[in-house]
């Protein structure tokens, strides 16, 4: 349930100018979040950036994490990829005790170290995170103990329902038989392992922001909802260099009708029992429905960021089977430009996904109607209870937004 803000823009807390704030972001919507958030009080403004989550060429994807933090004045942009923490073949499956604490050790050591080339770590006034749940988030605010810790939004449907459960959790204060295991914990493994083998319990989050959701932690609580307009992502948009606009423009050309957009997921990262052929079958479909409803000339598919390029040529090649009268192009450079943001160059009329949590975006943001299907995405993750739990949280969180097909 959206709440009512607390805070509004024009409230919003002037910072000191000279205070250091540092932003750290795993994915080109963080980076457009942070610049957002950043900007309603600009300071000492740092940002860090990683590739680790990618699963497409992480020098692509760094350069256009990079070429979106363009919309905001940054004093230096410190990348600290490659952290062993997330290095999926030291970290699945999970590693004995000991491996798992030198991992843990050595991604807190590269990641002080990293940050000092750039700043002193304990310079930093305030952290400002996503994802409070990741454990290279939290090894961060481990890395900086004098920070304070802030929350700003992952991505523009941020925060919802399930980040706010999540969140309340993660910031609960603990009890005091867990705090009295955790200080002995701490006696024993510290001097071994260092800082980073005992995570904290909670996290004290000073400010958070939100996108979307009402935030329901945090001291104080931003309701960032007058951001998510037209006018700001077409102003984030042009903060982009002229080699990644025209790719996207590219698409907007007079000799085409307008087009309906298909949103991919990383559903190729679920693993070999996945049931491939229904989302496969379930993209046709709803290719089909953007043609026959709306009678558009093409069907352009945007990626997710996590998709490798062999998914994306099959899910390419099965919309074209499905609508073999259609134009279906893929956007094959700078895919990981946030779709919002690119929307503001294309002519699009509408847009479909399996659970994409960009179509309550673009409804929102541009006013056009997005489908997806809840039969298909039950279907999906029929097989496994805890997703598809979350399935029932996802449809409940946006069933307003899209209509189901």
């Amino acid at each position: 349930m959206i709440g009512t803000a607390t805070e509004s823009a024009t409230s919003y807390p002037r910072f000191n100018p000279q205070s250091v704030r540092l932003f750290r972001a795993d994915t080109p919507h963080d980076v457009a979040s942070a610049c957002l958030v950043a900007g309603l009080s600009p300071a000492r403004d740092y940002l860090a950036i990683s590739a680790d989550y990618a699963a497409a060429d992480p020098r692509e994807y760094l350069q256009v994490m990079r070429a979106m933090a363009r919309a905001h004045r940054w004093l230096d942009i410190i990348d600290i990829s490659r952290l062993p923490i997330n290095d999926p073949d030291r970290m699945r499956p999970r590693p004995p005790r000991r491996d798992l604490y030198r991992t843990m050790r050595e991604s807190f050591d590269m990641l002080r170290t990293t940050i000092a080339g750039h700043i002193q770590p304990d310079a930093v006034d305030e952290l400002f995170l996503t994802c409070l749940n990741h454990a290279d988030i939290r090894l961060l605010s481990q890395v900086l103990p004098a920070a304070t810790l802030s929350h700003y939004p992952h991505g523009f449907g941020s925060l919802h329902d399930a980040e706010n459960d999540t969140y309340v959790a993660i910031t609960k204060s603990a009890s005091l038989g867990r705090r009295a295991r955790h200080a002995a914990l701490e006696a024993v493994k510290r001097p071994l392992w260092g800082r980073a083998s005992t995570p904290p319990l909670s996290l004290d989050i000073f400010r958070s922001h939100s996108f979307h959701r009402y935030p329901l932690f945090g001291h104080e609580r931003h309701d960032l909802t007058h951001l998510m307009t037209t006018d700001t992502m077409a102003r984030l948009f042009a903060a982009l260099p002229d080699e990644i606009r025209q790719a996207y423009e590219a698409h907007s050309s007079d000799r085409d009708a307008a087009a309906g957009l298909l949103l991919l997921t990383p559903a190729d990262t679920r693993g070999p029992d996945y049931p491939y052929e229904v989302d496969l079958r379930g993209f046709g479909e709803l290719a089909s429905h953007l043609l026959s409803k709306h009678g558009v000339g093409g069907i352009i598919i945007k990626p997710h960021p996590l998709n490798s390029d062999q998914w994306i040529t099959t899910v390419a090649d099965a919309v074209r089977a499905s609508v073999p009268e259609a134009s279906v192009v893929t956007i094959s450079r700078y895919s990981a430009v946030p779709v919002e943001i690119a929307a503001s160059a294309m002519r699009v009329v509408a847009a479909a996904g399996i659970g994409s949590s960009s179509l309550h975006t673009l409804a929102r943001i541009y006013g056009i109607p997005t489908y997806s299907s809840d039969r298909l995405l039950r279907e999906l993750y029929a097989d496994e209870p805890r997703m598809a739990s979350s399935v029932e949280t996802w449809i409940k969180d946006n069933k307003t937004s899209y209509t189901s097909v």
